[in-house]
């Protein structure tokens, strides 16, 4: 694997953060929470003349388009549990990304697309909880430098009982 130091790059780590909305279905009281954070660990930007994307897969690996380096910290899904909800229910999760990924002041960023959750399908337990993963894709901007920077960023969930 190429090192940050021959290739002049700079490294950059990728951290994204979950919050949740939950649409209740009665008055009860409902909570998420996030368990593991949702990562894409410390990587090299080699080549941004194109938007790349890294992708976390529902095994818990990842791949990456030509363009990235993964240096240490290796890409990680998130963890969520979900509770006092419908008993034995299957949930409808939907995911609204934040903003883009970028430190401030312009330039390069990231963005997340294509977020999933491991199992595809979540069914609350007799109690109305529920753990699941997410995943997504973390997306290049396709132009412009990446500074040497942590890229924090943010994203709802959205959990309600499928009708």
């Amino acid at each position: 694997m190429p090192s940050c130091k021959s290739h002049r790059k700079l490294w950059l780590c990728i951290a994204v953060l979950g919050w949740g909305i939950l649409m209740p279905d009665s008055a009860a009281a409902q909570t998420i929470t996030q368990n593991t954070q949702l990562r894409f660990g410390r990587i090299v930007m080699h080549d941004n003349g194109a938007q790349r994307d890294l992708r976390l897969l529902d095994s818990g690996g990842y791949t990456a388009d030509a363009g990235y380096y993964i240096i240490d910290q290796a890409p990680q899904l998130g963890s969520y549990t979900i509770e006092d909800q419908t008993p034995n229910a299957l949930m409808d999760i939907v995911f609204t990304p934040i903003g883009n990924l970028q430190p401030g002041g312009g330039g390069a960023f990231f963005t997340l697309v294509d977020f999933f959750t491991v199992p595809p399908l979540v069914v609350t337990n007799g109690d109305g909880d529920a753990t699941f993963q997410v995943g997504a894709t973390l997306r290049s901007s396709g132009f412009g430098n990446y500074s040497n920077n942590t890229y924090d960023g943010s994203f709802s969930i959205s959990v309600s009982p499928h009708p």
